[in-house]
């Protein structure tokens, strides 16, 4: 979640290894919004894995985590994970196999919710159109 629009940004993966992580981490953040000087994360093996402190070196990015004992430091992420279980255990399927479908649709109304108007003007310069996704 980007910690200055507050902007959050979610990506379906089966599961949580390091290299998986890493490799959407290089191909679906860092390459389309640039490194950033800092990514501070949980404590999760997946967070301080040798492959995500590899990649954060030598992309120069400086690499934090929350303190074990500290856990506010992480609650606005947390909140929205909350939020995002939550929304997503009411829609999806008796087969739960179609969550990772409806993950895209529950951002762009969380940002309606927060904003009351969408992001997408100032990450692509467009305007959405309203839809009905029920």
């Amino acid at each position: 979640m980007d910690n200055f629009m507050k902007w959050p940004v979610v990506y379906a993966l089966h599961h949580q290894e390091a290299t998986t992580v890493a490799e959407v981490l290089l191909q679906n953040w860092i390459s389309r919004f640039e490194t950033s000087l800092q990514f501070h994360s949980d404590q999760g093996r997946n967070f301080t894995s040798c492959v995500c402190k590899g990649l954060c070196q030598l992309l120069k990015i400086d690499k934090t985590q929350t303190s074990p004992l500290h856990p506010q430091s992480d609650s606005m992420v947390n909140i929205f994970n909350r939020t995002i279980l939550n929304n997503l255990s009411i829609s999806v399927s008796k087969s739960q196999r179609d969550w990772d479908w409806k993950v895209p649709f529950f951002l762009s109304y969380f940002a309606l919710g927060i904003y009351g108007y969408s992001c997408s003007p100032i990450l692509s310069k467009t305007n959405p159109k309203r839809t009905n996704y029920h």
